[in-house]
């Protein structure tokens, strides 16, 4: 059983990491679930502290993104509109994979700007490229978590047997 869970979570981790470059994959999310995966088919390989967290970066990393370019607008100078046309358009992007991630947060800040707060094409495109700082902010964050919860993992299965060998019997 510990070849098959090797397996599907070296499966999750590489299906993860091109998730990061393509974004119809979740790819922090197929992490997060690789350790779970491992717990529940291999319940000796890793304690459920380990799990937890993984889960809390991975929920921290989830958070960052989904506000990012609201953050990002908001230090360019938007307003509530763009702010909210920033958080519209990720929700709306989601429809339009892979590209509606990327166009969707830009496009919201600068027409909500635009239209609805009534303010000039220069500031509003300052809102839009605020939400596009914001983006890659939070794709880094994502990166950079990815990677924290595959060295926790890697630390969590075997790291921690390393320290505890001692090539004794512990009775």
């Amino acid at each position: 059983m510990e070849w098959l869970a090797a397996l599907v979570v070296g499966l999750m981790w590489v299906l993860g990491l091109v998730g990061l470059v393509i974004p119809v994959l979740p790819g922090p999310t197929l992490i997060m679930a690789s350790a779970w995966v491992c717990k529940l088919l291999v319940p000796d390989s890793m304690d459920w502290s380990w799990v937890f967290w993984v889960t809390g970066i991975w929920f921290f990393a989830s958070l960052v993104d989904f506000f990012a370019s609201v953050i990002g607008a908001k230090a360019m100078g938007s307003s509530q509109w763009g702010l909210f046309g920033a958080m519209a358009g990720a929700f709306v992007g989601l429809f339009f994979l892979p590209f509606g991630l990327i166009l969707g947060p830009l496009l919201g800040a600068f027409f909500a700007e635009l239209l609805v707060a009534r303010r000039s094409p220069v500031s509003s495109s300052k809102a839009s490229v605020g939400a596009g700082l914001g983006l890659v902010i939070g794709k880094l964050v994502q990166v950079f978590a990815s990677l924290g919860m595959m060295a926790v993992m890697a630390w969590a299965v075997v790291g921690v047997r390393l320290l505890n060998f001692s090539g004794q019997n512990p009775t």
